[in-house]
């Protein structure tokens, strides 16, 4: 069975990213907030 290679930038980015719960709205119609994601502290920026 050939493997599977795909990815999505959710799992190359989960290590530098983390989620933001509750989502915050912006009150923007044209806008719907599905996610939110924030930078991990991290001692290199």
């Amino acid at each position: 069975m050939a493997e599977d290679k795909r990815h999505t930038i959710k799992e190359e980015l989960k290590d530098l990213y983390e989620y933001v719960r509750p989502i915050p709205k912006l009150n923007i119609p044209e806008l719907q907030e599905n996610e939110c994601v924030k930078p991990k502290d991290n001692d290199y920026e």
